[in-house]
């Protein structure tokens, strides 16, 4: 469910910037600010760089009284964090503080998610709410020394809530799409191309047996023609 939103709110924004700056280029990306190198992603460079920070449990929720099933767990009720940063290398900084502004102005306009304002939302959730995080100058330091990169210009938003419980609407996620790997042993050819990759190889051998036939016919023809003793 959590993929679910992210996707929602990347592709709300992007089409709020695509009307507001009269492009079509999708300019907010939904993707790791740093590989597993450390190294910051090819991905986001001129763009905005949309990830989660932190998933934390709703305590509000869970001391209310209402959450009581019976033969089942009670649901669990999450807040998610969100960082919006800006990847706008020199000489393009002035750009990244325009898109912040942009991501600003997009949840001062919309800080309520629902089944009707958002159609690709997941039927698990009733209403998300959107709010902006105030952090000083430590909690910053804190978050970007766990990211494991340079300071980006960022706003934080925390999404009040999601529920999970076991009465949930199963959702498909995509398969993980890996390299296919080229067949180089026998055992994978024969299941690569089966009977049609066992006829071609038959069809090649013949083919350099016939060859090697008229090699040594051609040799024979060449000789002195005096029989061996």
């Amino acid at each position: 469910m959590i993929h679910t939103v992210l996707t929602a709110v990347t592709d709300q924004l992007n089409e709020f910037m695509r009307n507001e700056l009269g492009q079509a280029e999708d300019m907010v990306v939904m993707n790791s600010l740093v590989d597993l190198r450390g190294d910051v992603s090819m991905l986001i460079e001129n763009r905005v760089c949309l990830f989660l920070m932190r998933v934390e449990e709703e305590k509000v929720a869970k001391s209310g009284g209402f959450q009581s099933h019976v033969g089942s767990p009670p649901p669990m009720h999450m807040n998610l964090y969100l960082v919006f940063a800006a990847h706008f290398p020199d000489p393009n900084y002035k750009e990244a503080l325009h898109f912040i502004s942009l991501v600003i102005e997009f949840f001062q306009g919309k800080s309520v998610f629902d089944k009707f304002n958002t159609p690709g939302l997941s039927a698990n959730i009733d209403r998300l709410i959107f709010e902006f995080m105030n952090q000083d100058i430590q909690e910053m330091n804190n978050m970007w020394s766990l990211i494991g990169a340079k300071y980006l210009p960022s706003v934080v938003y925390k999404v009040r809530m999601l529920t999970f419980s076991q009465s949930m609407v199963r959702e498909e996620v995509p398969s993980i799409v890996r390299p296919a790997k080229r067949p180089h042993k026998a055992a994978d050819v024969l299941r690569a191309g089966g009977a049609a990759a066992l006829s071609a190889l038959g069809r090649r051998l013949e083919e350099k047996a016939r060859e090697r036939g008229m090699d040594n016919a051609d040799e024979a023809d060449s000789g002195d023609g005096t029989p061996a003793t």
